[in-house]
């Protein structure tokens, strides 16, 4: 059992909705039916400090609390943002595979709190039902494989390009766009398989969103790593981003097989993700990235900040708010 000081520094008028996972992790600390691990306000006693959400550029609202700098090594961050760079110990939804190597195992990939919080993926129809093969809903703006999966000839597939949707839906969960939610609900229950190509980030709502609804993941992210935890290739379809090509053959070939994938699915998610467990999730991934960062190789540590130079990251962080604010200071 591990004592868990739950905090967040971030600020909603900095990057809205920075501050709605501390919300739900918070709330969900009390659901928890595991009990491995309980609240404490008292950082002497804490086992780990727990930082949920961030809205300064490089973390910067965390590293320059008073909290941080007194215990910077009983301190983890989880992130769910789309551009990180793992600079401090901590769960990335994000986490790119061809850096996570240089975090030496303090940054491990993560998930989305948000997910548990959408009731309407519990979905009871049969999937055997189901009056799509494969479907996928999602902007074809956030990245260039979405084009691809959108431009797929399938009879048999419901493929829709949200973009240009008038409104669109906040933080994935609540919004003014019910006949939006209502269409995503509709088109999942009548899915055997879903299609989780990337998005602005490596990972997906997606995935996991069809892990709740026991439907079968088709991940497309060739720089995604696995979270530690679910059995992910026990109930997962992988494929390139350069094979979406292969997606309606192969999910065809494959179609006997959903029944029993989508069970799987399902059960993962209730296991790792569900609202009663997903609290002793987060704090079992962070208490494995607490003991990789006290035993860092402090070569390789810094060197995370050569993600910098992606050019996907320098945009991201030459117009952050954080950068703005000290230019025009």
């Amino acid at each position: 059992m591990a004592l868990i000081l739950l905090t967040s520094t971030a600020n909603d008028d900095l990057a809205r909705y920075s501050k709605r996972d501390y919300e739900r992790l918070l709330n969900y600390s009390t659901l928890d039916s595991v009990r491995h691990h309980c609240l404490t306000d008292s950082p002497e006693a804490a086992d780990i400090i727990l930082y949920v959400g961030s809205s300064e550029s490089g973390y910067m609202d965390v590293r320059k609390c008073a909290l941080y700098k007194a215990y910077p090594r009983k301190s983890v961050l989880f992130e769910s943002g789309d551009r990180i760079i793992p600079l401090l110990p901590g769960i990335y939804a994000g986490l790119q595979k061809n850096w996570a190597a240089l975090s030496c195992g303090a940054a491990l990939s993560g998930f989305y709190i948000r997910v548990a919080e959408n009731d309407s993926l519990d979905i009871s129809e049969p999937i055997e039902d189901c009056r799509y093969l494969y479907s996928f809903i999602g902007s074809v703006r956030n990245h260039r494989v979405r084009g691809t999966v959108l431009r797929l000839q399938d009879s048999r597939a419901f493929l829709k390009d949200s973009s240009q949707d008038s409104v669109q839906q906040a933080d994935g969960v609540l919004g003014n766009n019910k006949d939006r939610g209502i269409l995503f609900r509709d088109v999942m229950a009548n899915s055997k398989f879903v299609l989780c190509p990337r998005g602005i980030g490596v990972s997906s709502w997606r995935l996991f969103e069809t892990m709740r609804s026991g439907r079968v993941p088709v991940v497309i992210s060739d720089q995604w790593v696995p979270p530690i935890g679910p059995d992910w290739r026990s109930f997962c379809v992988f494929v390139r981003e350069r094979e979406v090509s292969t997606i309606p053959r192969l999910l065809a070939e494959m179609e006997g097989e959903a029944p029993l994938l989508g069970r799987r699915a399902r059960e993962q998610w209730l296991r790792f993700y569900d609202r009663n467990v997903i609290f002793n999730t987060v704090v079992d991934l962070g208490l494995i990235a607490l003991e990789h960062f006290r035993k860092r190789n402090r070569w390789l540590y810094p060197l995370r900040r050569l993600q910098y130079l992606d050019p996907f990251f320098a945009r991201h962080w030459l117009v952050s708010p954080w950068v703005k604010k000290h230019i025009k200071g």
